[in-house]
C-alpha cells in the first residue's frame, strides 16, 4: 500500500485522477459484469441449451416414424431437416468426442445426457471438406440409433467470445473515458500552473486571471493577494535598504573629516587603516545603491544590446586592465537597460579584480535566431578556475572565494549575488563556468521576451 502511495505521489494529478476513476470504474464493471452472468447470460444459455436438446430429441421422433414404408428422403424428413437447419448423418462412422469451452454447447449436452439418462453420452464433432464444423448426437429411439448433426453456425451464440469482446470493450471505453474525463476535471489546475509560470505584472508581482470553478477563483484570488503582499514587502525591504545605505554616507563624510584633523605623524597608520574600512563600507553602501536603483527601476525600453555594452565597457576606460570586446550578431531588444548595464558592471569589475591584470574579454551576439541574445563575459590567461562545487556558491552574498587564497583584493562578496539577484528579477540568466586552461567565464542570458515581464524586488 505504501508503495502505492508512493508511486501516486511522482504521478501528475491527471494521471492519478485517471487510475481511482478507471478502478473504480473497473471495479464496478466487474461486478456488474458477475451480476449479468449470473442473472441474464446464465439463464439465457440455459433455456436455449434446454429448448435445442427438445428440438433434437423431437426431430429423432418425428423422423423414427417414418421408418415403416416412407424413405427417410422424403419430403415431409427434408422439411424437419431444413425447418430446423439440421441435418442427418451415418451412426456407424467414428467420430471424435467435442472438446468445447463454450458454455452453450455445454449446457447442451448436460441437458441432452439427462434427457437421454446416459452418463456415457457426449457430443461429437466433425470437420466437412468446406472447413465447416459440424456437431453430431447419436439419440436412441425405439433402438434405433438416428444421428442428427448441426452447423457450429447453427446457433449464432457464442457466449464466450461475447462476454471477452465486452470486456474488452468495455476497458477501452471505460479508460478513454476516464481520461477524458480526468482532463476535463483538472484543466482548470493545469491553466493555474500555466499561469503562473508566465504571468506577470508590469510591477513585477505574478497576476493570474481569475477563471475556472468556484474554488480554482477563490484560489487564484488568494494566490494574486499573496503574491501583491510579497511584492509589496521585497520593494519596501530595498526602499529601506537604499534609504539605510544614503544615510550612512553623511556620517562617513564626517569621520573622514575629523580623521583629517586628528592625522598626525603619530598615528598615520591607524588613521590609514581607519580610512580602509572607510572605504570598503563605501563600496558595500555604492553597492547596496547600485542594487537599488536597478531593482526599482521599471522603465522599459528598446535598446541597442552592443551599444549599451560598449557604453558599460567606456567607464572602465581608465582602468589599466585591458577590456576587449567582441561584439557578433547583437540586436534591437526590448528591455530593462538599467538592470542590464549593472549586472554587466559588475561582471566586468569582477573579471578585472579576479583576472590578475590579464586581459578582460566580453563578447556579445545571438543565439536561435532572433529570440534569444546571449552575453558573454570572459576572463582568460591569469585568473585561476573556481572548485567546479563552488561554481553556484559564489552567488552567495559576502561569499568570497579568493578569502582562503590570501587574496588583499577580496572585494566585498556581493558583486555576484547582486548580478545574479538582478539578473533572475528581470527574467535573465546568470551562470558561471571555468575554461579549460584557467580563467572563468561569466555567462549572461537574455531572453528578448524577459523584458516585456521584468520584476522588482
Amino acid at each position: 500500500m505504501k508503495r502505492l502511495e508512493r508511486c501516486l505521489e511522482n504521478c501528475s494529478i491527471i494521471s492519478q485522477s485517471s487510475l481511482i476513476f478507471a478502478g473504480t470504474i473497473f471495479i464496478v464493471a466487474i461486478l456488474n459484469g458477475l451480476l449479468f452472468i449470473a442473472l441474464v447470460v446464465h439463464p439465457s444459455v440455459d433455456q436455449s441449451a434446454r429448448d435445442f436438446s427438445d428440438l433434437l430429441i423431437n426431430s429423432a421422433r418425428s423422423i423414427h416414424r417414418f421408418k415403416d414404408g416412407t424413405s427417410r428422403d422424403s419430403d415431409y424428413v427434408q422439411s424437419i431437416l431444413e425447418t430446423n437447419k439440421l441435418t442427418l448423418g451415418d451412426h456407424r462412422n467414428p467420430l471424435k468426442s467435442m472438446v468445447s469451452f463454450d458454455p452453450y454447447l455445454i449446457h447442451l449436452g448436460d441437458m441432452l445426457r439427462d434427457k437421454v439418462h446416459s452418463s456415457d453420452f457426449s457430443i461429437l464433432t466433425s470437420v466437412e471438406e468446406s472447413g465447416e464444423t459440424y456437431h453430431w448426437v447419436d439419440l436412441d429411439v425405439d433402438g434405433e440409433v438416428i444421428r442428427i448433426g448441426f452447423s457450429e453456425k447453427r446457433s449464432h451464440i457464442h457466449f464466450g467470445w461475447s462476454i471477452i469482446l465486452l470486456f474488452v470493450l468495455w476497458t477501452i471505453f471505460t479508460l478513454a473515458g476516464t481520461v477524458l474525463a480526468s482532463r476535463k476535471i483538472t484543466q482548470p489546475i493545469r491553466d493555474l500552473e500555466n499561469d503562473l509560470g508566465k504571468t506577470e505584472h508590469p510591477d513585477g508581482c505574478c497576476v493570474v486571471q481569475e477563471k475556472g470553478p468556484k474554488e480554482i477563483r477563490s484560489l487564484i484570488k488568494n494566490i494574486n493577494r499573496l503574491s501583491s503582499r510579497i511584492q509589496t514587502l521585497l520593494k519596501n525591504r530595498t526602499t529601506i535598504l537604499v534609504g539605510v545605505s544614503h544615510d550612512l554616507r553623511t556620517p562617513l563624510s564626517r569621520i573622514r573629516v575629523y580623521l583629517e584633523l586628528l592625522r598626525s605623524p603619530d598615528n598615520t597608520d591607524l588613521v590609514e587603516k581607519i580610512e580602509s574600512d572607510i572605504k570598503v563600507m563605501d563600496e558595500l553602501i555604492d553597492s547596496s545603491m547600485d542594487f537599488g536603483e536597478a531593482a526599482l527601476s521599471s522603465e522599459i525600453q528598446m535598446v541597442d544590446l552592443g551599444v549599451l555594452i560598449d557604453g558599460v565597457i567606456k567607464q572602465y576606460a581608465t582602468s589599466t586592465t585591458p577590456i576587449n570586446f567582441t561584439q557578433g550578431k547583437c540586436c534591437h531588444i526590448k528591455t530593462n537597460s538599467t538592470a542590464i548595464r549593472r549586472v554587466v558592471g559588475n561582471l566586468i569589475e569582477n573579471a578585472i579584480k579576479f583576472g590578475r591584470d590579464h586581459e578582460v574579454t566580453v563578447y556579445c551576439h545571438k543565439e536561435r535566431g532572433d529570440q534569444i541574445s546571449h552575453l558573454e563575459v570572459e576572463v582568460k590567461n591569469g585568473g585561476d578556475n573556481i572548485p567546479e562545487e563552488l561554481l553556484e556558491t559564489v552567488f552567495e552574498p559576502f561569499y568570497r572565494v579568493d578569502e582562503s587564497r590570501g587574496n588583499s583584493h577580496l572585494g566585498s562578496g556581493l558583486g555576484l549575488a547582486i548580478a545574479r539577484q538582478l539578473a533572475e528579477l528581470h527574467g535573465m540568466h546568470l551562470s558561471l563556468r571555468n575554461r579549460s586552461g584557467g580563467s572563468v567565464i561569466a555567462s549572461l542570458i537574455i531572453p528578448t521576451d524577459s523584458a516585456e515581464h521584468p520584476a522588482v524586488a
